[in-house]
């Protein structure tokens, strides 16, 4: 058995001469390492070509080990360079410890001009360079890699009988409520034969350690990334560039990247998520781009990048009959009043059109609009909504209970503002309301423009109208089979499936 210890080193920058563009100072924390017959030992850093300098070649780095106030200093043999924006590079510390007997405690990393390393920071501490050690034992590893971890992933590996082994690393909880693309797809590669595993950051929720069926070949896993390095070439599902170093310890994976919001729009966007998104562009196996404005981007890097809408698991809200079923107790009195009622669901947040919901709410008096979601970033507090007697907010609910209240929609809305970060936004809610039957409107935001049911409406005053006009729509029976046949199209099932093609050319191409 062997132990993996991972030890994210302090650093300094310092400025270099000569061919040196200067580089970081490494300090190890004492005391780290664990004890036993040692393995190898490496050095791990992220190199980035400086945007002023994007022509440069590969560098050769060079880093030097030793101790504080001592003449022996080595240098250590690389064992993979850098090259383009962003690289791995990795150096060989064995020589050294095994000549001196302990880890170094200094380290000085060079890099030529044009070139930089990512050194240790609050947001990104994972892209730090990082000490790789490992030793002959037994019972678990540095990373708190239990070997009882291992050996039921083993067990759950081999009672599967699946096609494939999909991971996706800890970006978002499993019980959030915005139940988004990357939960969708875990349930859709499960049903394809897949066997996913769904790792929680546990920030929302509590999994305690180990793995948590949820459905059939699906699981939450609450153990470390480290803990799959037993499986051979994973799928595994990114949909967040800044999950890149999580991955370093996988056998071989295979990178499935989803484009799927423009960057800025994430939180802790910054240069260093560029370069990562770049890197992930050039170097997965499959790409694939949520919004034609994105893949249009990402072609230039990928002429191979697949072009994958959202969808809609159509069973579940094809179920949805207009008026039918239990109403929630938060809707009861909406409905009860025998008033239309124009309903949205989603992130409640600064890219929604405050100003058109106002107007629409004063020009049909005789509507209740209906909001359900979270209170994404205190922005409705600010709009000015709670004059209107007529617009009330249920707050957040569990994606497993919005058909119940989609059921009571008259028509439903998507009232994104006009922006550079919603035109590539390709909303999963469109398709769950058209799968139920609802007459939709929307801004014109492209990927709710170029389909066919939907009403599209870019200022206040045709935007009110068109909500006057969705009522009565949906209670045309033409109309609702239109709608649910779109939807019908573009289910996640159909999307697993484009990518699982792809894939199996790209492995084609590959041999």
């Amino acid at each position: 058995m062997s132990k993996r210890t991972v030890i994210y080193a302090d650093t300094e920058p310092y400025s270099g001469d000569g061919e040196a563009g200067g580089g970081l100072l490494l300090t190890i924390p004492p005391g780290r390492v664990p004890a036993g017959p040692l393995l190898s030992c490496k050095l791990r850093a992220f190199v980035v070509a400086r945007p002023d300098d994007r022509s440069a070649s590969a560098p050769a780095c060079r880093v030097e080990a030793g101790e504080p106030g001592s003449n022996r200093w080595i240098r250590a043999s690389c064992l993979r360079e850098a090259g383009g924006d962003l690289s791995f590079a990795e150096w060989d510390l064995t020589p050294f410890i095994e000549s001196s007997g302990s880890l170094p405690s200094r380290l000085r990393l060079d890099v030529p001009a044009g070139f930089e390393i990512w050194g240790r920071d609050e947001r990104y501490d994972y892209f730090a360079p990082r000490i790789e050690t490992i030793i002959r034992s037994g019972g678990g590893d540095g990373n708190g890699v239990s070997d009882r971890w291992r050996r039921s992933l083993a067990a759950i590996c081999e009672a599967a009988d699946a096609k494939g082994v999909v991971l996706y690393p800890p970006t978002i909880d499993w019980h959030t409520p915005l139940f988004q693309r990357p939960h969708q797809l875990a349930l859709a590669f499960a049903k394809a034969g897949y066997l996913v595993f769904f790792m929680t950051p546990n920030e929302a929720e509590t999994f305690g350690e180990g793995f948590h069926a949820v459905r059939d070949r699906l699981y939450v896993a609450n153990v470390p990334v480290e803990t799959f390095d037993i499986v051979e070439r994973p799928i595994v599902l990114l949909t967040w560039t800044m999950s890149l170093n999580r991955l370093t310890g996988l056998t071989d994976p295979f990178l499935l990247y989803e484009y799927i919001d423009e960057l800025p729009i994430f939180t802790g966007y910054d240069r260093r998520m560029e370069i990562a998104h770049r890197y992930l562009l050039r170097h997965a196996g499959l790409v694939t781009a949520t919004a034609s404005s994105l893949w249009e981007k990402a072609v230039r890097d990928r002429p191979d990048a697949l072009l994958s809408y959202n969808a809609v698991d159509y069973e579940r809200f094809a179920a949805v009959e207009t008026r039918q079923g239990p109403v929630p107790d938060d809707m009861r009195e909406t409905v009860d009043s025998g008033r239309s009622v124009v309903g949205y669901y989603g992130a409640i947040a600064k890219w929604l059109d405050y100003g058109l919901l106002r107007h629409a709410a004063e020009h049909n008096p005789d509507f209740d609009f209906v909001l359900i979601g979270p209170d994404y970033d205190g922005s409705m507090r600010r709009a000015g909504l709670e004059r209107f007697s007529n617009i009330r907010y249920l707050g957040a609910k569990r994606h497993d209970e919005l058909p119940s209240y989609l059921a009571y929609f008259d028509a439903a809305i998507i009232p994104f503002r006009l922006n550079s970060l919603t035109v590539s936004t390709s909303p999963l809610k469109l398709f769950e309301y058209l799968a139920a039957g609802k007459a939709v409107v929307s801004t014109p935001i492209p990927e709710c423009a170029k389909c066919e049911p939907v009403l599209t409406a870019r200022h206040a005053k045709t935007f009110a109208e068109s909500v006057r006009l969705a009522v009565r729509l949906g209670r045309d029976p033409q109309y609702v089979r239109t709608a649910r046949r779109f939807a019908a199209r573009h289910t996640w099932e159909q999307r697993v499936r484009d990518m699982d093609a792809a894939m199996d050319a790209r492995r084609q191409a590959a041999r």
